[in-house]
């Protein structure tokens, strides 16, 4: 398949034979019913023949597992970014820039920069 977009594909596009829904589970059996009533199936064993034909179709789909390593493969996981550890300088540059600031969130941002920075101190 070839996609003429560049929006990543749900499962549900990728995988068009499993049942998502009961909706679509209903509509597969209802399918199997009709064809097995026109094949002439008896009445008594009907709904067996339909349990047995449902089982072979789910059984024909990817399980879970295969589905999400398929998926995996198609879009491999993000890697995270190199580690954010800031320089000597960095740390002095925002504690400098931070310095004197009455918005809680800077207050505890330079709180934590003066932290390392004091462990950085003594090793």
């Amino acid at each position: 398949m070839v996609a003429l977009h560049n929006k990543r594909l749900t499962e549900r596009e990728i995988f068009r034979g499993v049942l998502w829904t009961d909706a679509e589970w209903h509509a597969q059996r209802d399918i199997i019913r009709a064809r097995l009533e026109a094949e002439g199936e008896d009445p008594f064993r009907l709904q067996f023949s339909i349990s047995r034909e449902m089982e072979k179709y789910q059984q024909a789909q990817p399980s879970m597992r295969d589905r999400q390593q398929i998926m995996k493969r198609i879009y491999p996981p993000m890697r995270l970014p190199p580690s954010l550890d800031l320089t000597n300088e960095e740390r002095a540059w925002l504690i400098e820039r931070l310095d004197g600031v009455n918005d809680p969130i800077g207050c505890n941002i330079l709180a934590k920069l003066r932290a390392i920075d004091a462990k950085m101190r003594e090793t």
